[in-house]
């Protein structure tokens, strides 16, 4: 089940295990480089007095777990995503109950990435073509 990240940024959730996931790419064009790229990941849901990393729009945070399951590591992933800009309209990571919700919403996200890759790669190759035809007609 999808966890509600309204809950979670309110700090409602501390101390639950989920899992969350998140593709984005930072501008309509897939081959640009991808801001948030998170594969399916169990996680913590932390408050934010328990790192010195600031987080933004948010009272609570993800912590990533060793192997083990339960013991919390020290990377941190944010809800909201923020890379460059500073205001709270950026989309929060995917978060779900179980790993399986996630691994099925990941490959959704990937296909829907890769599928616009093709497509572009696709318009590249007919500008070439085209590009090509035209300057060898020209003597």
């Amino acid at each position: 089940m999808r966890v509600d990240t309204i809950e979670i940024a309110d700090g409602k959730l501390n101390g639950q295990i989920v899992y969350v996931t998140d593709i984005r790419s930072r501008s309509k064009k897939p081959f640009d480089k991808q801001i948030r790229f998170i594969k399916p990941t169990k996680v913590i849901i932390c408050d934010n007095e328990t790192t010195k990393k600031r987080i933004y729009y948010s009272l609570s945070h993800f912590r990533t777990l060793r192997k083990d399951g339960i013991t919390p590591t020290s990377k941190v992933i944010p809800l909201v995503d923020n890379t460059g800009y500073r205001f709270p309209s950026s989309e929060s990571v995917d978060v779900f109950t179980t790993l399986e919700e996630a691994n099925e919403a990941y490959v959704i996200a990937r296909d829907i990435i890769s599928n616009q890759m093709y497509d572009e790669l696709q318009e590249y190759e007919r500008q070439y073509r085209s590009f090509k035809h035209e300057t060898r007609s020209y003597k």
